[in-house]
This record gives C-alpha cells, sequence and structure tokens, in this order.
C-alpha cells in the first residue's frame, strides 16, 4: 500500500507530490512446523511482528484471514496447519489401534458440563488460561540490561534482548537525558 501526500519546503512552504513506499525486503526465515527455511518478500514491519510473537508459525496462525493479503500467505497457512495437524492424526490413529486392541484402559473424560458444574465458574477459566497462554507468547522476548552508566544530565543504558528462539539481539544504546529538576548541581 502506498500512501502519497506533500512534501513541503521549510523556507517558502512550496509543495510537491511525493509517495510514501513500503520498507519491502526478501527474507529467508525458519517455520518450526515445515521445519524449513521459507523465503518471503516482506515489510520490516512484518519481521519485527514476527519476532516479537514468537517465529513465523504464530505470525501466520495469529493473523485474522482478511489481513492475509497474498495468496503465499493462505497457502503457507494451510502447509502450517496441515504439518501441525499430522502429529495429532498420527496420535490418534495410535491411539484407537490400542484401545481396540485392548492394550490400554483410557480414563473417558468427564462430560463438559459436569467439569464446569464442579469449577464453579465454567467458561471464565478457559477464557483466563487464554488470556495467560497469549500473554505468554506476546512475552517470549526479555529485555537484559548489559550495562548502565549515570551523569549528572543524562542515563545510558545498554540492552539487549532475548529471542524465542533463545538467540541474543545486537546491543542498543540508549540515552535518556535527565529532567532539569532531577539534575544534581
Amino acid at each position: 500500500m502506498r500512501l502519497s501526500g506533500n512534501k513541503v519546503s521549510e523556507d517558502g512552504g512550496n509543495r510537491s507530490r511525493r509517495v510514501w513506499k513500503p520498507n519491502v525486503i526478501t527474507k529467508a526465515v525458519y517455520s518450526e512446523a515445515l521445519d524449513r527455511m521459507v523465503r518471503l518478500n516482506m515489510t520490516t514491519a512484518a519481521l519485527r511482528h514476527i519476532d516479537k510473537v514468537g517465529g513465523l508459525d504464530n505470525y501466520i496462525l495469529n493473523v485474522p484471514k482478511q489481513k492475509q493479503q497474498s495468496d503465499l500467505a493462505q497457502q503457507l497457512r494451510q502447509r502450517i496447519e496441515a504439518a501441525l495437524q499430522k502429529p495429532l492424526r498420527d496420535a490418534l490413529k495410535a491411539n484407537s489401534e490400542a484401545t481396540s486392541s485392548g492394550l490400554f484402559d483410557w480414563p473417558q473424560p468427564e462430560p463438559e458440563s459436569a467439569s464446569a458444574a464442579s469449577n464453579g465458574s465454567g467458561s471464565s477459566d478457559e477464557q483466563q488460561s487464554s488470556r495467560k497462554h497469549r500473554q505468554k507468547r506476546i512475552s517470549a522476548t526479555e529485555e537484559v540490561l548489559v550495562k548502565e552508566e549515570e551523569t549528572d544530565r543524562e542515563v545510558r543504558r545498554w540492552t539487549r534482548r532475548t529471542r524465542w528462539d533463545g538467540s541474543l539481539t545486537p546491543i542498543k544504546k540508549r540515552v535518556y537525558p535527565k529532567a532539569e529538576w532531577a539534575r544534581v548541581r
């Protein structure tokens, strides 16, 4: 999506038309479900979102289908869903074979209405657990303070983040100026 507008000169305020284009890059991103690198054209903002939510699979599966405008993203979503369903199908198939042969006596789950009555709150517990799961997934990256220096005018901090896969981002230096009233004289 391109945005258009005016470039306004500082001196005279003259306006000339211009276009802002998205910052599109070609990047190979690892998919855990497919167990391979996937080469995609994406914006740098999408790359930051992928890093924030914990990987390509989480990003593709959690973005609403209406926002996935490319056919490639929809195909990738179908492939990831199919890859995630395969182990589940294999486990269910092995489970049905084991129970039909009488090897295992699996305990039968109680009906949902009985479990909701025993909990007393029902679906609100499920909502709280899904919120907690979502918060864990969002807070997959943690910021680590590497070094901090404080002067009378500013505070300098060097930080880096731990990504979802355990790797570390490059060190960032941030300078926070102190307010006039907080400065030591």
